[in-house]
């Protein structure tokens, strides 16, 4: 998917000269839908699998900080897990004192995904390396396809995450597992819509450019064509 999965497979042993790199498709419509305002204050959104590289509970304790300076912040926390990691999510909200402020969801359809995106404001992916190793290896895929769809994304420098995130352009990056920067990168959006506008639009163009399925197919086709007797 990107630069940080070759350089794994070239350090486990795969020749340099035999890895490509292909971006995985998305959707992305031709403009980023409008915005569904049906809550005071600035809604967030989180979607993935409840599994430690995933950073939920960064995100969450993120969160419970920057909403501080910012009461009237919503939080959806979209997916599904262990059900002692769900009790713990739980729990962890009950104990930052973010009961009524976060909303636990469980997974959607993909088709209703679109609709989950218009009604926030900005998605947060924290994602960090697990305590047994594990990590994302490329990018989330639901993250160019968050910004396919105008969310400006708060994510961290994890695995390939920087080549879909264009740091203060299409979102705000900061360093896996620093749940202080990840709120003050919050707080920023938080604060200001124009900059979220902004940075929206940006995500949106560069998904159009980068990840439109159109565009992967055909460097996906390139690689095939570019093989001994692929021409």
């Amino acid at each position: 998917e990107g630069p940080a999965m070759a350089a794994r497979l070239e350090a486990a042993g795969c020749p340099r000269g035999k890895i490509r790199l292909q971006p995985l498709g998305v959707e992305v419509p031709m403009r980023p839908p409008p915005r569904d305002r049906r809550v005071e204050g600035p809604v967030v959104r989180f979607c993935a699998r409840f599994v430690e590289k995933k950073g939920v509970f960064d995100a969450l304790d993120a969160f419970a900080a920057s909403r501080r300076r910012h009461p009237a912040a919503r939080m959806q926390v979209v997916g599904e897990g262990a059900p002692e990691v769900e009790e713990r999510i739980r729990r962890r909200i009950r104990e930052t004192d973010l009961a009524g402020a976060v909303e636990v969801l469980p997974p959607v359809p993909y088709e209703r995904l679109p609709d989950l995106f218009a009604a926030a404001d900005l998605f947060l992916h924290p994602s960090r390396t697990a305590s047994d190793g594990d990590t994302e290896g490329g990018a989330p895929t639901v993250i160019p396809f968050a910004a396919a769809h105008g969310l400006p994304v708060v994510s961290t420098v994890h695995a390939d995450i920087p080549e879909v995130v264009a740091d203060g352009r299409s979102g705000l990056l900061v360093p896996e597992g620093d749940v202080p920067a990840l709120a003050a990168a919050l707080d920023r959006l938080m604060a200001d819509p124009a900059l979220r506008r902004r940075m929206g639009e940006a995500g949106h163009a560069h998904a159009w450019e980068r990840f439109r399925a159109e565009y992967t197919g055909r460097v996906l086709e390139a690689h095939y064509a570019s093989l001994p007797g692929g021409g």
